[in-house]
């Protein structure tokens, strides 16, 4: 049992060396361009090897996208949870994707691509799939705020349109991370400017 058990925590640690790999190579030289020779050879495989973790290019690109939003999600649930107050769960959201946009700096760069991969165990499409993480985004937020909200008798959609908002400020910031080279631009310090700009808003400033 041990033994078993130790081979699959070997198997998992080799399959995320060559995500991680593969991450820095997709961000540089996109979806098409980059061989799953390349990909071997950074990750100190023979390209039958790297078979034994993944089906092909497409199954290896399709699980780092999947695997880097549910650790997003997870992670943005559980700082939103452990927030007793509505303005703790705002900042820990805005806080928690400023920190993964900088600790993922090549991946978001995929992003930028906006490459029409085909994803084809989902059936969707890397934009598709991406769309669908910008609209999961404000339904989190937006059922957020709703839940916390003192105001009992605004419109649902209305909250919608709140979280649709902020999501739309936060992402403004993490584009300009991205676009920017890197260490460029840091979002430290970031979080409050957001929250200020969305709790008061900006008119008193100008």
């Amino acid at each position: 049992m041990e033994k078993i058990k130790r081979k699959e925590m070997e198997f998992l640690s080799r399959r995320a060396s060559i995500l991680e790999k593969a991450e820095k190579i997709f961000a540089q030289k996109g979806f098409h361009n980059t061989s799953v020779a390349e990909i071997a050879n950074a990750s100190g495989f023979a390209i039958g090897s790297l078979y034994q973790f993944f089906e092909g290019k497409d199954d290896l690109y399709e699980t780092m996208i999947n695997q880097k939003l549910d650790q997003l999600y997870a992670d943005l649930k559980a700082a939103v949870d452990a927030q007793g107050l509505l303005i703790g769960k705002l900042e820990a959201f805005i806080r928690t994707q400023f920190r993964f946009v900088q600790e993922n700096h090549d991946f978001w760069r995929l992003f930028i691509r906006r490459e029409d991969v085909n994803f084809n165990k989902s059936g969707t499409t890397f934009k598709e799939r991406m769309l669908r993480h910008h609209l999961s985004d404000i339904d989190f937020i937006s059922e957020v705020i709703r839940k916390g909200s003192s105001r009992k008798n605004i419109p649902a959609g209305a909250f919608r349109d709140i979280g649709c908002a902020l999501v739309g400020m936060i992402n403004g910031f993490k584009f300009r991370c991205i676009f920017e080279p890197k260490d460029a631009y840091s979002l430290d310090g970031k979080v409050q400017v957001v929250l200020d700009i969305f709790l008061k808003g900006v008119g008193h400033e100008l």
